[in-house]
């Protein structure tokens, strides 16, 4: 089977971007631009614009790093007279389709993701469950109603003092909430309510060791005469005149 010159660059193209589901973010391919393979394939089609080429150099560095909208965008500014080379229209469909299979999976990436922080919305607001809050939250760490309701499940836990930092971050991304601060001061109460609670719970061995280590640490402070006393049973000697 003889495969055209075209055929063979498109196997080769496809069995390098085999795999790759992940499309670079634009500030990625901006920060591609700045590689030495792209560098000097710009340059080259830049002394000559009509070298076909080069035109697929460029292309094909753009399609190395990913950036297939990019090598679309090449192919596509090739000469009105190169149009209908048939290598050129191959590349293009071949990037074209590329293309379209990122924003293809793209979308899927979107639909887990939002599909995950539902999940553990509804595990947070309605189980309490704290692992799915704090993943939910994670993902949309700027939603003041996530963190209210990882606050609340907090709450449930007889977790005061982290619920507080959450209610706090909410009011600052919501302050028109009123109900917010109705929450952190009940959460502010129950930690306080907790305090005696947990200083009750201290074994008493260990706090009269420590009552013990404050005192003799007050005394040692205090403790500023160094004058050296001995003690006899002896009479005085006598004053002698």
């Amino acid at each position: 089977m003889v495969i055209s010159r075209g055929g063979v660059w498109v196997l080769l193209f496809l069995s390098a971007t085999a795999g790759a589901r992940e499309s670079p973010s634009p500030s990625s391919c901006q920060a591609a631009a700045a590689q030495p393979a792209i560098i000097n394939a710009q340059a080259a089609l830049e002394r000559n614009s009509a070298n076909l080429s080069a035109r697929f150099g460029l292309a094909d560095a753009w399609s190395d790093a990913g950036c297939f909208a990019a090598a679309v965008q090449v192919l596509q500014d090739a000469p009105e007279l190169q149009s209908r080379n048939s290598e050129l229209q191959t590349r293009l469909r071949v990037a074209k389709s590329l293309v379209g299979e990122e924003v293809y999976f793209e979308k899927l990436d979107r639909a887990d993701a939002e599909a995950k922080l539902k999940r553990d919305a509804f595990r947070c607001s309605t189980l309490s469950d704290l692992d799915a809050c704090g993943e939910a939250v994670r993902i949309k760490p700027e939603d003041a109603k996530l963190l209210i309701e990882y606050a609340d499940a907090l709450m449930r836990s007889k977790r005061p003092g982290e619920a507080i930092n959450r209610y706090r971050r909410a009011e600052a991304l919501a302050p028109d909430q009123s109900d917010i601060a109705t929450k952190l001061s009940a959460a502010e109460a129950q930690l306080r309510a907790l305090q005696p609670r947990r200083e009750a719970s201290i074994p008493p061995v260990a706090r009269l060791r420590g009552k013990a280590e404050s005192t003799l640490r007050v005394a040692h402070a205090g403790a500023g005469d160094t004058t050296v006393r001995k003690y006899t049973n002896a009479e005085p000697a006598a004053n002698s005149h």
